[in-house]
């Protein structure tokens, strides 16, 4: 099972030592180990990132972990080894929180980690809990774990169905309001009407092309006001459903490239491990294939929708 290993440390050498462990763990196939991070709590309370194993597609979810603990402890990245890490964090926090985990994790980790002290933060796959209970706790150190969620790609698509809901409604409108429109134009002719044939003594003085112009003039002012307002509410909305349908594509091929890099990381480990262990490797590689076809399908039928959407 996909997780987020959590462990805090005193210091930076037992963070180190910490990270050794998990990657002995993953050499004999207990666990496989996508990325890992070391950071520290700084004495000011901000969080900074020492290092980082994995800035491609495979550390995406961890970048995006890193990036909502930033954003609840507070403070901007610290000195981060590569620099490409920094890049990963920050593209995910213009997202909003897509750590997939939930916020008491990342406020409880805030909590335990204090100033000066430093954690190790890693994504594993694991089918039990003690072969890295076990190694770390020679360390004198203890995990905490927080299982991914797949509530980021059922917000996407909870979204897509809300904006569109939103486009069919402005659509909705205008056909309302340009009938509405309509009968109060002719409403309002009447009224004018009436009032010259009131304030003029012989109605049939009334000059009937002056009549049809005021008509055209009272009924075109009005319409060309609605339409206005109208258009516009439907360009914002539409754009909003484009740009809406972009994240989604971003989010679709974000997914399939995690999924790639996590897969040929199992291959690559496999490939190194007894035929038993790489039995069990391949049973992990089974399970991933098929959480992220599901994560996949959700998202393409999301962009599908937005699609439909703009083409109605």
């Amino acid at each position: 099972m996909d997780k987020f290993v959590a462990v805090v440390v005193p210091d930076e050498t037992k963070a180190y030592e910490c990270i050794n462990a998990l990657q002995e763990l993953h050499n004999e196939g207990s666990v496989s180990v996508y990325a890992t991070a070391v950071v520290q709590r700084e004495p000011k309370g901000t969080l900074s990132v020492k290092q980082m194993s994995d800035d491609g597609p495979v550390g995406t979810a961890l970048g995006a972990l890193l990036g909502s603990m930033i954003g609840l402890i507070g403070g901007p990245v610290g000195a981060i080894a590569g620099g490409a890490s920094g890049g990963l964090i920050g593209t995910w926090g213009q997202y909003g929180v897509h750590a997939e985990v939930s916020e008491e994790f990342a406020e409880d980790f805030g909590r335990n980690l204090k100033p000066g002290n430093f954690a190790v933060l890693a994504e594993v796959d694991e089918e039990w809990t003690a072969p890295v209970d076990t190694r770390l706790g020679q360390l004198g150190l203890t995990a905490v774990r927080a299982s991914r969620e797949a509530f980021a790609d059922d917000l996407m698509q909870r979204r897509v169905d809300a904006d569109r809901a939103e486009l069919e409604k402005v659509k909705t409108n205008i056909q309302t309001d340009i009938a509405s429109d309509k009968s109060a134009a002719k409403s309002a002719v009447e009224k004018e009407v009436a009032r010259i044939k009131t304030n003029v003594e012989d109605a049939k003085a009334i000059d009937k092309k002056n009549l049809a112009n005021l008509e055209t003039k009272i009924a075109t002012k009005r319409a060309e006001g609605m339409e206005a307002a109208l258009e516009h509410e439907l360009q914002s909305t539409t754009e909003k459903l484009r740009r809406r349908a972009e994240k989604t594509q971003e989010r679709l091929d974000q997914r399939q490239g995690e999924m790639d890099a996590k897969v040929r990381r199992l291959e690559e480990q496999a490939s190194k491990a007894k035929p038993e262990v790489g039995t069990r490797i391949q049973q992990r590689i089974d399970a991933l294939r098929k959480e992220y076809g599901e994560r996949l399908e959700k998202l393409r039928r999301a962009y599908e929708m937005t699609q439909e959407a703009l083409r109605a």
